[in-house]
């Protein structure tokens, strides 16, 4: 009995040090002095007889389990643990768009790469605000069109930046840890070669060097529509990977983004929208009904459709035209 008492005692004591600690490093000295107090309030307890053995064994149970879980997620691989390869030897795509991210990277300040660094799934809540000011994550947050449009909207397209700055950099992890390989720029690599260059154009124009102003100002709006396309393009293999959202085939026209407005405006809300369902897909969320895409805008969640039926399908433009027949025009058919 005595023997089996000393047992119980060390048990105790060993699980309050160990998990204490393990908690130091996991948690915070907080939780590994409750950790103290809670152990020893058990051992005193079992000393006074308060404790019987079940409850004591349910008690020590508890503790291990406890531990265990604590002990997982120390040990959860987090993005900055990724070891990414190095570019296959003539692979000049991959290097190029490597060493843009990386160059760009380089010219934000820290304190901003610090708080845009790349966290791991879950880090942010699933509220609106978390969503507008979370951090890129891997997998990429599901963004739907509701989503962009509250953070857009009246921010005047500013919050949209930071948005297209999240999308691109998680796509850019994903294809790396993925296919060992990229095809686009990131974050960095994408958005702050067109801010660089529209900010340095238009102070070419202040300072009376109109026609450099001018083309430095072409060049970034030049990349910023190639990278969207190459977005589209991208966007266009994935959904293909899950058939369950696109029947296997791509959603996308991605020359449309070279079409004038609202052509170009259409391809880009139909990205954002299948963008999202993708995300959610990934980290195996449950994906939320976005009524402005899936109800009062049928064209953003329909199959893809060719020009010519979208002028010819009414159902397609707005919720009240959903029972409008298509028009039956010789040049407009397919």
């Amino acid at each position: 009995m005595h023997r089996q008492g000393r047992i119980r005692r060390w048990t105790v004591l060993t699980w309050a040090l160990a998990s204490s600690l393990l908690n130091c490093q996991v948690f915070s000295p907080r939780h590994s002095q409750v950790n103290f107090v809670t152990a020893r309030r058990w051992y005193h307890e079992q000393q006074a007889g308060l404790l019987d053995r079940d409850h004591f064994r349910g008690l020590s149970n508890i503790a291990a389990r406890s531990t265990r879980r604590a002990t997982m997620r120390a040990a959860q691989p987090t993005p900055d643990s990724f070891d990414p390869p190095p570019p296959r030897q003539g692979d000049y795509t991959d290097m190029f768009c490597r060493g843009t991210n990386a160059f760009f990277g380089q010219l934000v300040i820290p304190q901003i790469r610090e708080l845009v660094k790349l966290q791991p799934a879950g880090t942010a809540g699933s509220n609106l605000l978390d969503k507008l000011t979370a951090a890129p994550e891997t997998p990429g947050i599901s963004r739907p069109l509701w989503v962009v449009m509250a953070g857009s909207i009246p921010t005047a397209l500013i919050w949209y930046g930071y948005y297209k700055f999240s999308v691109e950099e998680e796509l850019f992890q994903a294809e790396l840890r993925k296919e060992g390989r990229v095809t686009g720029c990131g974050g960095y690599g994408t958005l702050f070669p067109f801010v660089f260059a529209i900010l340095l154009g238009l102070m070419a124009q202040l300072l009376g060097f109109e026609d450099v102003g001018a083309f430095l100002i072409a060049v970034g709006s030049v990349w910023i529509l190639l990278g969207q396309i190459n977005l589209y393009r991208r966007v266009n293999e994935i959904v293909q990977d899950h058939p369950s959202i696109s029947e296997g085939e791509p959603v996308l026209w991605e020359w449309w983004g070279l079409l004038p407005p609202p052509l170009d405006v259409i391809v880009g809300v139909r990205q954002v929208h299948f963008l999202a369902k993708v995300s959610a897909a990934e980290r195996e969320e449950a994906w939320e009904k976005d009524v402005v895409a899936e109800e009062l805008f049928p064209f953003i969640s329909t199959r893809r459709f060719t020009l010519k039926e979208l002028v010819r399908s009414p159902r397609l433009w707005f919720w009240f035209c959903k029972d409008v027949e298509d028009f039956d025009v010789p040049f407009l058919r397919d």
